[in-house]
């Protein structure tokens, strides 16, 4: 390879003129800091779901008020979302000596209602809620038998009983 002080020898493969190699380099590392701070402070709220920022200096909670990027202190506010789409939550029972078939005793379809975003919050703590988590927590609440009416919960449907088998 060449001993010139115009040339950069890569690993002893190749030499690149020292203009080449350093505007590589530049570009390399840009393009590292900008995914860095990208991952580090914007936070992606989807349109079907409820983002509200936590504080963790303060442990105040406040909702967004839009979807798309939110921007926030990287390590002191964090982003958390509860998705806001209708899920079904039932309560199942194995008919006896059965172990194809199943009755559905009752079943809701049910969604978490932004309104009540602070009794949630006072309830459940600060956290991302999404998926089978959302869902039995959906659950408890819906079947709770205690007379209150929860802010967050929005029944939209009840259905009733049905029998099911494992093979449908």
């Amino acid at each position: 390879m060449s001993d010139d002080k115009r040339h950069v020898s890569i690993f002893g493969l190749f030499d690149l003129r020292r203009g080449l190699f350093w505007g590589i380099m530049t570009i390399m590392t840009l393009v590292v800091l900008a995914m860095t701070v990208r991952v580090a402070v914007f936070t992606y709220v989807e349109v079907h779901e409820f983002g509200y920022t936590f504080d963790a200096r303060t442990g105040e909670t406040a909702p967004i008020d839009h979807d798309g990027y939110v921007a926030t202190w990287p390590f002191l506010v964090r982003v958390y979302t509860i998705d806001t789409r209708p899920v079904q939550v039932c309560i199942t029972a194995n008919v006896s000596g059965s172990t194809t078939t199943a009755r559905t005793l009752n079943c809701k379809l049910v969604r978490f209602n932004p309104e009540g975003f602070v009794t949630w919050i006072e309830y459940q703590g600060a956290g991302s809620y999404s998926g089978s988590e959302l869902r039995q927590t959906l659950k408890a609440y819906a079947y709770e038998d205690a007379g209150r009416d929860y802010t967050f919960l929005d029944e939209i449907i009840e259905m009733g009983a049905q029998s099911t088998t494992a093979e449908e």
